[in-house]
């Protein structure tokens, strides 16, 4: 098969009405011999900033010599992106090979075909084994108890946030669904928690109890002060990041601590110098992405991610910057534009349809942009602009844009 095909294949699984729970894709692991018990792994789960703190955690450890996999969802133009290996993408054949594997299990299970996400995530487990990763980093796709992800026994969990998102399966309050992404934990783990707030601290102590793991919390344990990570006798200074918003530090701080975690676990010796250097080279595609002079793309997706947007925002001083927003009918867009207008007052807000997205902007007051995206945006280049509602829609306009 060539990329287009492939790709057919895996969206003739999106949408499809398979049973939830782990049964299904423990049966395929089953099959394969379970690839996901031959690597090491740390879990990242959390409502916004899985991936950042995954860009930044892959390319610490891989410039202090490790061999990183990285597993991330969703993807902004390749498909491909979600399975990685020290930052490279799994090349084509290779996935060709796993896919061919894949459909010969299938054809021996009885639970029925996986779904899209079980079978990217099975692309990534079997990956990894065959290049022997030294690490690999998971990110979880909803929650955590009951994600696929979920069946490896990883050394670390890093839980980012905890936001309301995706309440039609986790539940309709923060606690609910805290408890759901505290689900990663296991016997073997160490937890860190970004910084999440204290009220729901006790259900993560109370999950990690039953196992007696250590907890590491952000702004406790470790904390970035200025251009400072701190913890315990631990003082990086001097640091500078290579990801727009303030926000980020505090995912950059859960992955330095992570980072000193893994070498305790393994007995690593860590260039810190080197640290330093790797916290400027990482990037992000579609997360605050300078696309250029103040064209800027972010996939907020909700609502919290969206206050993470207006502090970056608010961190400048501009009298009317443009939203062009491109929501998926399935999320909370009303909560998410109510917010930015009661905000930013000041700004215009723009509906964009995309391939997927929200049509009709109407019942929202929005006036939808038929215009050329690339125009339109080069003739309002003096004001700030920002592309946002969806990383689905990030992605389809960073494609187009780099093709222009």
């Amino acid at each position: 098969m060539n990329q287009k095909e492939l790709e057919a294949w895996f969206e003739s699984r999106i949408g499809l009405n398979f049973p939830k729970g782990q049964e299904r894709f423990l049966q395929a692991l089953d099959l394969l011999g379970h690839p996901e018990r031959d690597f090491a792994s740390i879990q990242i789960g959390g409502t916004n900033g899985k991936g950042s703190t995954q860009a930044f955690l892959s390319q610490l450890l891989q410039d202090q010599g490790l061999k990183v996999g990285a597993f991330t969802s969703p993807h902004l133009e390749d498909m491909r992106e979600r399975v990685r290996l020290n930052g490279t993408l799994i090349p084509l054949a290779s996935l060709w090979e796993i896919v061919q594997q894949i459909q010969t299990v299938e054809a021996q299970m009885d639970a029925g075909p996986l779904s899209y996400f079980e079978l990217w995530t099975c692309v990534a487990f079997m990956y990894f084994s065959r290049e022997a990763v030294d690490v690999a980093l998971l990110e979880v796709g909803i929650g955590g108890r009951q994600d696929v992800t979920n069946l490896v026994e990883s050394d670390l969990a890093l839980i980012t946030s905890i936001g309301l998102d995706h309440q039609e399966v986790l539940g309709n309050s923060l606690e609910a669904i805290a408890r759901e992404k505290a689900g990663i934990i296991n016997r073997t783990q160490r937890l860190l928690l970004g910084p999440v707030s204290a009220s729901l601290l006790p259900i993560f102590e109370e999950e990690a109890s039953l196992y007696g793991n250590p907890i590491y919390q952000y702004g406790r344990d470790f904390v970035w002060q200025d251009q400072f990570f701190l913890a315990g006798d631990i003082c990086l200074e001097g640091l500078q990041l290579g990801l727009l918003g303030a926000f980020q530090q505090e995912n950059a701080a859960l992955a330095l601590m992570a980072v000193f975690c893994w070498a305790d676990i393994k007995g690593l010796e860590l260039d810190q110098a080197q640290m330093r250097v790797s916290l400027g080279r990482v990037n992000w595609p579609g997360r605050l992405e300078e696309l250029e002079a103040g064209v800027y793309l972010d996939g907020a997706h909700n609502v919290p991610a969206m206050e993470r947007l207006l502090q970056f925002v608010e961190s400048h001083v501009w009298e009317a910057p443009i939203f062009l927003l491109g929501f998926l009918p399935r999320k909370n867009y009303t909560d998410m534009l109510v917010y930015l207008r009661e905000h930013l007052p000041q700004a215009e807000f723009y509906l964009v349809p995309f391939e997927g997205g929200l049509e009709d902007g109407t019942s929202l007051g929005l006036e939808r942009l038929d215009r050329d995206l690339v125009s339109f945006i080069r003739n309002e280049k003096k004001r700030p602009i920002f592309i946002t509602g969806s990383l689905h829609f990030v992605g389809q306009v960073r494609k187009g844009w780099i093709s222009e």
